[in-house]
């Protein structure tokens, strides 16, 4: 039952998992074949946090195959901080799901869950998750065929994932709790492989997707968020953002989102936000006061002074250009009858698209409140 040093013998508690996961596929294939913008909503939602299922159980069948072989072995080590950054980020749990394992010791790693066509599917579908998720924006003739895309390659994921065990010994009682999983129990045994393909092939038939349609609605997805971008740098020139500073304050935009991150821009910004409550509550020691004002503008120098640098160091991917050069590139995706292929190639495009939304949005947000100061300066306050 066991094949692997890096596994246990099965226990309750991954049967208890086991009918979960079966139960939760149910109710999300039965929202995605209830069609409707409110169902596929949810299902989309209830699709990826299967999703996450999935890649966390990997991921943490990889930590443990690595403690457990790696103090004896030169194998794959997780340090920590790999492991917070894995455990923050969705694509960095797709590529580990889509890892290889090798050498002599690879059959003690858990193997790959996801393939190409579906690490994309993945990819796509949880970026589409979150903006209608967090920022309640979709677009609703992507909602079908992208839930569906993503319900079975989850479904195919949660096979991969399944280790070569079966149990024995399960009584009426027991199965009388576990529905999905009794169906297919043969004699109180249970194989966990064979019974995660039966569930799907049973869930998941009949779920096919057109490259054809797919590749239309795509584009067409592309070509709405381009003009939208478009009407939003209409709209700041008309509330007064001359047309001429747009690619300025573009590429200072995209630099804050590709740096925002950057250690020592951080750790100043937090030198700088710790000098700040202290000056709030106005210390009666002025040698204080005039201690802290100093920390606070030497952070406040020192963050300028690191953000020219990373400007200098910086090659702009966004231009005026980019949503009509985006506009091209939609056009070209209807032409791509490769379902695999399609993925691909959206997923880069929407990446540019997106990168752009959050440029424009944050050029927004800073027009908007520099506005808001300046009518504050002109009413006296």
């Amino acid at each position: 039952m066991v094949s692997s040093l890096g596994s246990h013998a099965p226990d309750p508690g991954d049967l208890t998992r086991f009918e979960l996961f079966a139960e939760q596929l149910v109710l999300a294939t039965e929202l995605v074949r209830g069609g409707g913008a409110a169902r596929e909503r949810l299902a989309l939602v209830a699709i990826d946090s299967l999703a996450e299922v999935v890649l966390y159980r990997h991921m943490h069948f990889a930590f443990g195959a690595s403690e457990e072989i790696g103090g004896r072995l030169p194998v794959r080590r997780f340090g920590q901080r790999e492991r917070d950054r894995l455990r923050q980020d969705f694509d960095r749990r797709v590529t580990l799901a889509m890892s290889q394992p090798e050498g002599v010791l690879a059959f003690a790693f858990p193997r790959p869950v996801l393939d190409e066509h579906d690490a994309a599917i993945f990819r796509v579908a949880h970026r589409y998750r979150n903006g209608l998720h967090h920022e309640d924006r979709s677009n609703d003739a992507l909602l079908d065929p992208l839930a569906q895309l993503y319900l079975s390659a989850v479904g195919r994921a949660w096979c991969r994932a399944q280790r070569d065990w079966t149990v024995g010994g399960l009584s009426a009682e027991r199965l009388r709790a576990l529905p999905h999983t009794a169906r297919l129990a043969q004699r109180g045994n249970l194989n966990f492989p064979a019974a995660a393909h039966e569930i799907t092939a049973q869930l998941l038939h009949d779920m096919d997707v057109e490259a054809r349609d797919l590749a239309e609605r795509l584009s067409d997805d592309l070509v709405q968020r381009a003009d939208a971008s478009d009407s939003a740098r209409t709209e700041l020139v008309r509330c007064g953002l001359p047309a001429e500073a747009h690619l300025d304050m573009l590429h200072a935009a995209e630099v804050r989102h590709v740096h925002r991150a950057d250690p020592e821009l951080v750790r100043l910004q937090d030198e700088a936000s710790a000098a700040l409550p202290s000056l709030v509550e106005d210390p009666s020691d002025l040698a204080e006061v005039e201690e802290l004002q100093a920390r606070f503008r030497r952070a406040e120098q020192q963050q300028r002074e690191r953000v020219e640098e990373l400007r200098e160091l910086f090659r702009p991917q966004l231009s005026l250009g980019t949503a009509n050069s985006l506009r091209q590139a939609s056009a070209r995706l209807r032409q791509v009858r490769d379902l695999d292929r399609l993925l691909i190639r959206y997923e880069a495009l929407d990446a540019r698209m997106r990168l752009l939304e959050e440029c424009v949005a944050w050029i927004d947000r800073e027009w908007d409140r520099y506005m808001s100061m300046e009518d504050d300066l002109r009413r006296g306050k």
